[in-house]
């Protein structure tokens, strides 16, 4: 965010670096606008709130909070890894990924981490599929984000652990992966609209 500056683009439909940089802000230190990043009937208000932080901040501030975290006393640090871990991995590759001169990122820590913390969420993550979804990237366990009966198709998406996981949360177009499994659960897959 700093590099790029406040109107930068990023895989966010819509929004500038500084939309996301206001919608983290928001989201870790407004928990009444929770509900409406999952609740359509509360979005209304969640989106005011992002748009009055985004117009009445001026961007390096709200950068130094992104910068900063959530306002967390120190025992709830784990929990703070855990809740953002993920979120923060996919807002910084629809920074990174929106910009021309992006380029793959070798980090075999973040991987792992970022592996680990994906697993627990995998159910909540493959809810909406109509098939089973297996999700897999070499060196790591097969996570099942959808299991499926011996009659529904099953579908594997597989590749690098950041394109996974941004393939889960809906940034299938600036994605590296591979979808394989049954004719039926690949065509699924492909018309999937996650996110997140």
């Amino acid at each position: 965010m700093v590099e790029v500056g406040p109107e930068a683009a990023t895989l966010c439909e819509g929004w500038t670096t500084k939309d996301l940089a206001a919608h983290l802000v928001v989201r870790d230190r407004r928990p009444d606008t929770l509900p409406g990043l999952m609740i359509p009937a509360f979005a209304g208000h969640t989106e005011s709130v992002r748009v009055a932080r985004r117009d009445h901040h001026h961007y390096d501030r709200l950068v130094a909070l992104v910068r900063s975290g959530p306002p967390y006393p120190v025992r709830l640090a784990k929990l703070d890894a855990f809740a953002n871990g993920i979120e923060y991995l996919v807002h910084h590759e629809d920074v990174r990924r929106a910009q021309p001169s992006w380029a793959p990122v070798d980090d075999a820590e973040r991987d792992l981490q970022a592996w680990a913390r994906l697993a627990p969420m995998a159910k909540m993550v493959g809810k909406p599929s109509p098939v089973g979804l297996v999700l897999a990237s070499p060196g790591h366990d097969p996570i099942t984000a959808r299991s499926a009966d011996q009659d529904t198709p099953r579908g594997t998406v597989s590749g690098p652990v950041t394109d996974v996981i941004l393939w889960a949360y809906g940034r299938t177009g600036a994605v590296d992966v591979e979808l394989s499994g049954d004719p039926e659960a690949i065509a699924a897959l492909t018309e999937l609209h996650l996110g997140g």
